[in-house]
């Protein structure tokens, strides 16, 4: 299923072909489409820093947020939020506390668009969130 860049005037979709899936990153001005990032190098940098065998054309996860002006790429493989700078393909983890309470996080998540991790604990019931149930 496609989705918004937070801060940008584009949308992402994963395209399977042959098996394979990839993030298809898409201008929405221009209609111009390319890879969203270099998946053999995020899966390179994920499987050293977790030790675990992830494959470039199967990652752990079905949506991402590009932060930094664009500079990161952010998303969440099993309760831990990943950043990784797209230069380096240097990854930083932190686990997320899915115990938590969601009544904290209801001003988080504005306008019931799609968040990608809440300060702490569980989504607001108004996010668009299908990695972590609730």
């Amino acid at each position: 299923m496609p989705f918004w860049l937070t801060a940008a005037n584009a949308f992402v979709y994963r395209r399977t072909t042959r098996g394979e899936h990839q993030f298809i990153l898409v201008d929405a001005a221009t209609g111009v489409k390319q890879l969203a990032f270099d998946q053999a190098r995020l899966a390179a940098a994920l499987n050293k820093a977790s030790h675990k065998s992830y494959q470039a054309d199967d990652l752990p996860f079905d949506r991402f947020e590009l932060t930094d002006h664009g500079r990161r790429l952010d998303f969440l493989i099993e309760q831990v939020r990943r950043s990784c700078d797209l230069a380096s393909y240097a990854c930083t983890s932190t686990t997320l506390d899915v115990d938590a309470g969601a009544s904290a996080m209801e001003s988080w998540c504005e306008n019931g668009g799609y968040c990608l991790w809440p300060p702490q604990g569980r989504p607001p019931k108004s996010c668009n969130w299908p990695l972590i149930a609730q």
